[in-house]
């Protein structure tokens, strides 16, 4: 069922424009409101309190789970709680706005669309790494979770997403333990994800770097991402063609999303994910 649920919103989502009820933000920010009125969220909150509020809604949807016996309407809201999980309207609208200021050679509107899409010039990322960056964070790392425990893995992991950033962004004490909790959630999605970079971009380029990064806790998903992603596809940056090394670290994105896809099929149909 999860398997049917995956393919349907994988491809309702690509052509469906998703209202703000349907979208994770939503909300997580309502969540965070609450959390804040009970917990004060801007003093330092302990490991296990944070743990205990990343997992909460995840909890309360499993439970919801396994009150309702009937597999068709576990089905549903499945489909509906991915639906929510999965993608990020607003970035992929950035994305298309990038590309036709790029089209148009407005180099201001290109910087400000990257600008929003989250890239940061001074870092060592490039624009097609950061959107690289996105696709895992809202696409592939949500559908993994999902494959393997259902709709609470997929609402356990966009919850701590979007607290980590709403931590980061509003500097709160606890922001470094709320990333290391994150850091866990990502340890095996990550290293798949660039599993698949190695099988579908340069091999010879990307296994060794992968392989390096294998067994190492230090390195952060985004730079054990960012790494093996520049492997994978060698694409030099052309001033003269702002949308070309994008386009192509997207492209590479979107044939490894379907090489999991794929993958994650293989797997259920031979029950190793039931």
């Amino acid at each position: 069922m999860n398997l049917l649920c995956l393919l349907l919103i994988l491809a309702l989502e690509r052509v469906v424009v998703k209202g703000r009820l349907w979208c994770i933000d939503f909300y997580v920010s309502r969540y965070v409101h609450f959390a804040d009125s009970q917990f004060n969220l801007k003093q330092a909150l302990p490991l296990w309190q944070i743990i205990g509020l990343a997992a909460a809604p995840a909890i309360i949807v499993q439970l919801l789970m396994l009150l309702v016996h009937n597999q068709l309407l576990q089905g549903i809201i499945s489909a509906a709680v991915l639906m929510v999980c999965i993608g990020c309207p607003d970035l992929r609208a950035c994305y298309k706005h990038y590309l036709q200021a790029a089209n148009r050679g407005d180099t201001e509107a290109c910087e400000i669309c990257a600008e929003q899409l989250g890239h940061d010039p001074e870092r060592a990322m490039s624009l097609g790494q950061t959107l690289v960056w996105i696709n895992y964070r809202f696409y592939v790392a949500v559908m993994i979770w999902f494959a393997f425990f259902g709709a609470a893995g997929a609402v356990l992991y966009v919850v701590s997403r979007n607290l980590l950033r709403y931590s980061e962004s509003n500097d709160l004490p606890h922001s470094n333990k709320l990333h290391d909790w994150v850091k866990i959630l990502d340890w095996v999605p990550v290293r798949i994800t660039t599993l698949g970079f190695v099988f579908m971009g340069h091999f010879s380029k990307a296994f060794p770097v992968w392989i390096a990064y294998l067994a190492e806790w230090k390195p952060s998903a985004l730079k054990i991402l960012s790494d093996v992603g520049k492997a994978a596809e060698e694409t030099p940056i052309d001033h003269n063609d702002l949308a070309h090394e994008p386009y192509m670290l997207l492209k590479l994105a979107k044939r490894n999303l379907l090489f999991i896809l794929v993958v994650i099929s293989v797997l259920t149909l031979t029950g190793f994910i039931n």
